[in-house]
């Protein structure tokens, strides 16, 4: 079985998907994971871990401005050439996020795939009704704790409820002063050596 995730947009924006990659690697599955880009830290991360990464790495400037058409079809046109003939029966696809599967849209149709949502959406109702054919589709549904599970399961109707995975770290070193081999992650610290740092992994 090959398990390949899927996500638009860059690994860091989304960070609990590093660990969850590498427990699935570590599980001896095999692991694919196809992103727009990520750092060179996250990507040796990955790879030593045995998780096949690729990055699509589009353009999404347009004019010197960011644009958001050019980034929703170029990621699309380019997940849909790598996995277009090369799954069997056995793999399955995992959407990381609402985006990537509103992204893909027809490109998802007939592969088995797994959802997560990581957010309501209910101030975003182009993205709360887009997503419930999606979420029904979906052979398994992700959520990242119990309340937004048990709403998404009522409003779209789900025959099966969400399996709940925590936005936590599986994985933590215990040692303290460790080394920060990430340079931006470094910089950042050093400038702050006189503060206290309070470290919150998600979206604010």
């Amino acid at each position: 079985m090959t398990i390949t995730f899927i996500l638009k947009g860059t690994l860091e924006a989304l960070p609990p998907m590093l660990p969850r990659l590498i427990l699935f690697a570590q599980k001896g599955i095999n692991t694919n994971f196809i992103c727009s880009n990520m750092t060179y830290f996250n990507s040796e991360t990955l790879s030593s871990a045995g998780v096949k990464c690729v990055q699509t790495l589009h353009n999404t400037k347009l004019l010197g401005r960011e644009s958001r058409i050019l980034d929703w079809t170029g990621f699309r046109k380019r997940v849909k050439k790598l996995i277009c003939g090369k799954f069997r029966e056995s793999d399955m696809l995992y959407l990381c996020s609402a985006d990537t599967a509103l992204c893909l849209g027809s490109v998802i149709s007939g592969y088995k795939f797994i959802l997560q949502s990581n957010e309501l959406y209910d101030k975003f109702p182009v993205y709360k009704n887009g997503l419930k054919k999606y979420m029904r589709n979906a052979d398994y549904t992700v959520m990242p704790e119990y309340c937004r599970a048990n709403i998404c399961s009522y409003w779209y109707d789900l025959k099966r409820e969400p399996f709940i995975i925590p936005n936590i770290p599986f994985m933590q070193a215990n040692e303290k002063k460790r080394e920060i081999k990430d340079t931006a992650a470094k910089e950042t610290v050093s400038k702050l050596e006189d503060r206290k740092i309070v470290i919150y992994q998600g979206h604010i």
